[in-house]
């Protein structure tokens, strides 16, 4: 069987069954929490770089749309380095979930992963309606697969260093 459940030399691809809402909230938070942890650290060297003296000593606040944007640039990529490389994040892999492209493999391009991780926003914002669309959509895809062209599918429990879906 092929990382994502394809059988070796079948013509088909069998998409497994989309991952449950509580799953891909799990992660998220999950990877939330290691972000955060990134930040800190990363704030770090900035904070000592931008230290400025002021009347009761020295202001270590982080200001400006310079440390915003050396945050956001931090977070993206994060995701795009391990999409791109692993096909999931550290959350990801421990709610077993894995980000394949159309034709099933593990990975996607970075640009891939800038566009899904620019438009995953437009799924979670309305109410979590284009992460529910999954539900009812013919191939199980949320809006920011669609657009894409990625989808996360469900890993069975590690053996012997591979992974398969379910």
């Amino acid at each position: 069987m092929s990382e994502a459940g394809l059988p070796r030399g079948s013509g088909t691809f069998q998409m497994p069954a989309p991952p449950g809402i509580l799953r891909l909230l799990g992660a998220l938070l999950y990877d939330s929490l290691l972000i955060i942890a990134l930040l800190m650290i990363a704030a770090l060297p900035w904070v000592m770089l931008t230290a400025q003296p002021d009347t009761e000593g020295l202001d270590f606040t982080p200001k400006g749309l310079g440390f915003q944007l050396y945050c956001l640039a931090l977070i993206i990529a994060y995701y795009i380095v391990q999409w791109s490389i692993q096909g999931q994040t550290l959350g990801m892999k421990s709610w077993r979930l894995l980000l394949i492209n159309v034709s099933g493999q593990r990975g996607i391009h970075p640009l891939r992963g800038l566009l899904r991780f620019v438009t995953a926003p437009l799924s979670w914002l309305p109410a979590g309606l284009g992460v529910l669309w999954q539900y009812t959509d013919s191939e199980g895809l949320m809006w920011h697969d669609r657009i894409s062209a990625t989808r996360v599918v469900i890993t069975s429990k590690r053996r012997k260093n591979s992974y398969r879906t379910l």
